[in-house]
């Protein structure tokens, strides 16, 4: 699944705010609340999304993507 560029420039409102229920705002914060044995599994499924929140919130990288 591609992500949207409004999903890539709004991680920090996607995250916190639970009224936002798109698939990947819902997938994202599963991600975000995710430790890193099951971040690890959803990357190999959604290897961008886990990227991007694992990017936006510091975490170690679970993923193999570079930064374009």
């Amino acid at each position: 699944m591609t992500l949207s560029k409004f999903d890539r420039d709004n991680v920090a409102s996607i995250l916190q705010d639970p009224a936002k229920e798109w698939f990947t705002a819902r997938l994202m914060r599963l991600i975000a609340r995710a430790d890193s044995h099951h971040r690890a599994l959803l990357a190999k499924g959604f290897p961008e999304e886990v990227f991007l929140v694992e990017t936006h919130l510091g975490l170690t990288s679970t993923t193999r993507l570079e930064v374009a």
